[in-house]
């Protein structure tokens, strides 16, 4: 979605700033992160 988002092409001036993406990418990692984090603690007890 973050890459489609970015694409010039296809979201013409409707693209995210620099700013956006910094926040949009820094979340999706921690809740990538996290979830991974759950996923060990509930195989591993």
């Amino acid at each position: 979605m973050l890459k489609l988002i970015n694409d010039r092409d296809v979201m013409g001036p409707y693209v995210n700033s620099r700013w956006t993406n910094v926040l949009a990418w820094g979340t999706a990692l921690v809740l990538i992160l996290l979830t991974l984090l759950l996923l060990f603690m509930s195989l591993m007890p």
